[in-house]
């Protein structure tokens, strides 16, 4: 419950944050919360799923330098970037737990260099509150490859928005080193091209209804099933086909009905808003867009849409802002306060129905 409680003081707290007048009192001690607090209960915490995999994961890599190094590295059934990281933390100690919290911190070092460049300082707070809510607990408190790689992405997409395309080629490659799945964000590099105008916002609406119908129609887990019969499936997808994670994701899922019935809002309902909110937001709101699509293509995959869509969560809160910031939103603290508002009920929710990182158990390895 520790986790919990953590991130229930960072929720009062981001209530008052917004507040120019409270903020510049509130920064720093939630600064050195996120900076130094929360990656050490993360590196600490044992009781977390897969805690011991990733222990174990951690000492059969050999350190930096050291003799066989690329041998044995080689051998070793993780991510090159994963591995080469972890060797640098064993050249200067071997213990786990200070290479969980590195991970962490730097994960968040990331994910706080990207959350700057696209939101107002006073907002900061509120969104580090939107990730801890959900990805992190998600992410870099149980799935660390998957946490390390979506910080890294979120932070690609500062180059992509100046219209660097190599630079943002070259961090998604980086992300892809502590998990492969971040390669899926690589035809993301042609978003920039989608201006924003009636016409895209038409070709947006009818693409989101042929995915919602689509869903219905299209069965992505036949396809992987064909293609494994034919033995052309990559093999890091067909080792769970006909396992216990081949599972369908309900279209009803909380995450996935909050994303469909955001973009079907500001696509349908209130695209004047976006088309008022300007370039930062409309970049923002495409790679939620697509986000919500690769939920809604590998649906019957549970495994895939989750990791898939999940890459990208990071996006929600900023592009939120972003429609806040524009001028056709009269209503800024109303509409932050009900921002706030939908943030708490994303952590009640996770708080009652996520148990993985409910229990804490502190050890030192």
């Amino acid at each position: 419950m520790l986790i919990y409680y953590s991130i229930s003081l960072v929720m009062i707290l981001s209530l008052f944050s917004t507040e120019k007048k409270y903020f510049k009192y509130l920064f720093y001690p939630v600064f050195l919360l996120f900076f130094i607090y929360f990656p050490f209960i993360t590196g600490v915490n044992s009781a977390r799923p897969d805690y011991i995999g990733y222990v174990e994961i951690f000492h059969s890599i050999p350190a930096l330098f050291s003799p066989g190094f690329f041998s044995e590295l080689r051998e070793t059934n993780i991510e090159l970037g994963y591995a080469i990281f972890t060797s640098i933390v064993k050249f200067f100690t071997n213990s786990a737990t200070i290479f969980f919290i590195l991970l962490c911190f730097f994960s968040f070092v990331f994910r706080f260099r990207a959350i700057e460049n696209f939101v107002r300082k006073e907002d900061i707070i509120l969104v580090l509150f939107a990730f801890l809510a959900h990805e992190f607990m998600r992410k870099d408190a149980i799935q660390i490859r998957n946490g390390i790689a979506s910080a890294i992405l979120l932070y690609s997409f500062v180059s992509l928005h100046k219209g660097n395309k190599m630079h943002f080629c070259i961090w998604v490659f980086v992300a892809s080193m502590f998990h492969q799945v971040a390669l899926i964000a690589m035809p993301l590099v042609v978003i920039n091209n989608i201006i924003l105008n009636n016409k895209t916002i038409r070709i947006m609406q009818l693409v989101l209804v042929l995915a919602l119908i689509g869903t219905f129609l299209f069965s992505i887990h036949y396809i992987f099933s064909v293609l494994g019969n034919i033995g052309i499936l990559p093999r890091r997808i067909s080792i769970y086909i006909g396992s216990r994670f081949d599972i369908p994701m309900p279209i009803y899922h909380p995450v996935i009905l909050r994303q469909i019935i955001l973009c079907s809002l500001i696509l349908l309902v209130k695209k004047e808003l976006l088309l008022a909110s300007g370039n930062t937001a409309f970049f923002l709101f495409k790679i939620y867009f697509i986000s919500t699509l690769y939920y809604l293509i590998f649906l019957d995959f549970e495994l895939l849409a989750g990791r898939f869509g999940a890459l990208f969560n990071g996006v929600e809160v900023l592009f939120l802002l972003q429609i806040i910031y524009s001028d056709a939103v009269k209503q800024k603290k109303l509409m932050k306060l009900a921002l706030f508002l939908l943030t708490c009920t994303t952590f009640i929710m996770n708080w009652i129905t996520f148990s993985p990182v409910l229990s804490f158990e502190m050890t030192f390895q």
